[in-house]
C-alpha cells in the first residue's frame, strides 16, 4: 500500500481536538476552534474530530465493577452536595442602606430524591418502568368494540 501523497497531520491539531473533546464540547465548538486557530477547512477539522473519537473508542473499557463503583461514588457525592446545600439571599438594608447577602444551610430535596431513585436503579432495587414489549416499535392502535 502505497502512502504516497498522504500528509501527516501535525501533532498539536489532533492534541488540541482531543482536549476539548474530553473536556465536553460539542463537536461544533471543537471544529471552530480547529478552523481558527490552524486555519483548516470545516471537512478537515470534522476528520480530526473522528480521529479522536476513533482512538479514545479503541481504549480498553473498565472492567464493569469499577464503573459501577465510579457511578455509585459520583451519586453519593451528589446526595452529599444537595444535602449540604445553601440558600443565598440579598436582605435589603432599607432605603438608603446597602443590602447584604445571607446564606442559609438549605437542602435540595427534589435533587436528593433523584439520586436516591438513580441509586436504586443502579442496585436494581427500583421499581422496573413500564415497556411495550408487543409492538416492536411499531405505534399502537386502540380499537373500541364498535369500531372493529
Amino acid at each position: 500500500m502505497s502512502t504516497a501523497g498522504k500528509k501527516l497531520i501535525p501533532r498539536e491539531r489532533l492534541d488540541l481536538a482531543e482536549e476539548l473533546f474530553l473536556a465536553g464540547k460539542s463537536r461544533q465548538r471543537i471544529a471552530r476552534a480547529l478552523c481558527d486557530r490552524f486555519g483548516v477547512s470545516a471537512r478537515t477539522a470534522r476528520d480530526y474530530i473522528a480521529r479522536v473519537e476513533a482512538k479514545i473508542a479503541a481504549l480498553p473499557k473498565p472492567p464493569p465493577e469499577a464503573a459501577f463503583q465510579r457511578a455509585e461514588a459520583m451519586l453519593l457525592e451528589a446526595y452529599e452536595l444537595a444535602r449540604d446545600g445553601v440558600k443565598r439571599m440579598v436582605v435589603s438594608g432599607g432605603a438608603g442602606a446597602p443590602s447584604h447577602v445571607e446564606e442559609f444551610p438549605e437542602a435540595n430535596v427534589g435533587v436528593m430524591a433523584n439520586v436516591a431513585y438513580r441509586l436504586a436503579e443502579l442496585h436494581g432495587v427500583a421499581a422496573p418502568k413500564k415497556v411495550d414489549v408487543t409492538s416492536g416499535g411499531a405505534s399502537i392502535k386502540l380499537f373500541l368494540p364498535d369500531e372493529t
